[in-house]
């Protein structure tokens, strides 16, 4: 048997988080085998490379394997939703029954539900209309910009 020894190097693989990896297999030793493995030919046996995560509020080297993000999937709890009640569709008079039907119903007419939208949402979206409606809006103030600057370019030569 051969024993190698790996060298590894520190990288930061993701913001926070290094770990060892190996680089390279160099300086080929060759190991006593037990005489019932000596006529076999050589195999290459690789040192195992501990990897570790740095922990990204305590900044202290933890192994992979006992590391758990915080705010990962593991931490978070389960979210189960009621049954959907059946219902008519006032778009194409189908019933509808289960949430897939929905989802397929909405993609299919492209409308969604009024759920959907948060209490700030419509205020919001008036005041946006608002604003659009009297000229008030980023693109519509660049827009008056740019005619003024075009018309002192053209009529000032």
């Amino acid at each position: 048997m051969i024993a190698a020894r790996i060298s590894t190097k520190t990288r930061q693989q993701t913001p926070g988080k290094l770990s060892r990896v190996p680089i390279a297999v160099r300086n080929y030793q060759p190991v006593a085998a037990p005489s019932a493995v000596a006529q076999r030919p050589a195999v290459l046996r690789a040192v195992a490379v501990a990897r570790f995560i740095q922990d990204p509020i305590t900044h202290k080297l933890i192994p992979a394997d006992e590391y758990q993000a915080r705010g990962s999937a593991n931490d978070a709890g389960y979210h189960i939703q009621k049954s959907l009640d059946a219902f008519i569709s006032p778009i194409d008079k189908t019933v509808i029954s289960d949430r897939a039907q929905l989802r397929n119903h909405n993609k299919k007419h492209g409308v969604t539900n009024t759920a959907d939208y948060g209490p700030d949402w419509f205020p919001r979206k008036n005041k946006e209309r608002a604003a659009e409606l009297t000229g008030q809006t980023r693109q519509n103030k660049k827009e008056r910009i740019a005619a003024i600057r075009y018309a002192m370019s053209t009529h000032n030569q």
